[in-house]
């Protein structure tokens, strides 16, 4: 579904979304990059409520999941990707390394702080997509730390 909507847009960049914003809002684009993180996060109490009489009725949305994506650009925010489900192999972590394909649709341009080194807020503004992961190339599990020598090593 949204990787067909979304063949009209293959040419839409990140500096597309950030410098014309309204040109492309509510529209699918797709977004190819590096995930390097994923939260879920659980949904309010009847904040996605269906109709029981609805006939597409299948169970209640419980939790989303929220990730970020490091495009090709270099020293840009990351793209900021919400999903309903993961693809096989993907999981829930704050260090992950996989190159992915998604194709959502483009909400806004997201405001929001992160601490820096010297605890001050830094502003970052990074594009809000909706959509799916429709392709997951690679995923780089990162290496457990060494052991630590014993003392009875030293």
């Amino acid at each position: 579904m949204f990787e067909a909507d979304g063949q009209a847009n293959l040419h839409v960049t990140y500096a597309h979304l950030m410098s014309q914003p309204g040109l492309y809002r509510g529209k699918v684009v797709p977004v190819k990059g590096r995930l390097v993180a994923v939260r879920r996060w659980e949904t309010p109490a009847n904040v996605f409520e269906i109709s029981k009489k609805s006939a597409s009725y299948s169970k209640p949305l419980t939790h989303i999941y929220e990730g970020f994506v490091q495009g090709p650009g270099k020293g840009t925010s990351p793209y900021c990707i919400v999903l309903t489900s993961l693809p096989p192999g993907v999981e829930v972590s704050e260090t992950l390394n996989a190159d992915i394909t998604f194709y959502g649709y483009f909400i806004k341009k997201l405001k929001y702080s992160l601490d820096g080194p010297d605890l001050r807020k830094a502003d970052r503004i990074s594009p809000l997509l909706v959509g799916a992961i429709t392709k997951v190339e690679e995923i780089r599990r990162p290496r457990a730390p060494a052991p630590a020598a014993s003392r009875a090593c030293r």
